[in-house]
C-alpha cells in the first residue's frame, strides 16, 4: 500500500463556490416575487462565516465517507485540508496521473458539498442535485482509492 497526500485549499474551494453561485443566481428564471434572485443566491464575503461552518462540516463529512482510507488528516489553520490515505497505488503511473485525477475529484466534492448547503438556504430547488453530485465524486474517489492491480509475473532470464 502507497500513501498519497491530497491537498484541498480552502481559499480555491470559496472562489469556486462563489463563481457556481454567481451564475446560477444570473441564469435562474426570475419569478414574479423574486426580483433580485443573483444577491439572493450568490455566495460573497459577508458569507463568509457561514462557508467556514460548511468547511468545517464537509471535512468532517469527506473524513466519515473516507475512513477506511485515511491514514491521517491535517486541518490546518492556514485554510487547508491535508488527507493521506492508503492506496494499492501503481508508482510506475506517468506524472502521478492517478493523483492528480484524486486531487480533482476530492476538489469536486468540497465545492458540490459546500454549494449542497448553500442553496439549502438559499435556493431549495437545487440541492438535491448538488448532493447527488457530491456523492458521485465521493464514490469515484472511493472507487479510485480501491482499485486493485493484478499481479504481475516477472520473467528470468535463463
Amino acid at each position: 500500500m502507497a500513501e498519497i497526500i491530497l491537498n484541498i485549499k480552502k481559499k480555491d474551494v470559496y472562489n469556486e463556490v462563489a463563481k457556481i453561485s454567481s451564475y446560477v443566481g444570473a441564469k435562474s428564471e426570475k419569478n414574479s416575487e423574486d426580483t433580485d434572485m443573483y444577491t439572493r443566491v450568490f455566495a460573497t464575503d459577508s458569507d463568509r462565516e457561514m462557508l467556514d461552518r460548511f468547511w468545517e462540516d464537509c471535512c468532517g463529512k469527506i473524513a466519515e465517507e473516507l475512513q477506511r482510507f485515511i491514514v491521517d488528516i491535517a486541518n490546518a489553520d492556514t485554510g487547508e485540508v491535508s488527507l493521506t490515505v492508503e492506496s494499492s497505488y501503481n508508482k510506475s503511473e506517468k506524472d502521478g496521473l492517478r493523483v492528480k485525477v484524486l486531487q480533482k475529484d476530492l476538489f469536486s466534492c468540497f465545492v458540490n458539498f459546500i454549494l449542497y448547503k448553500w442553496f439549502e438556504l438559499t435556493e431549495r430547488v437545487r440541492t438535491e442535485y448538488y448532493f447527488t453530485i457530491y456523492k458521485d465524486f465521493v464514490n469515484g474517489v472511493k472507487r479510485k482509492l480501491s482499485v486493485k492491480y493484478a499481479p504481475v509475473k516477472r520473467e528470468y532470464d535463463y
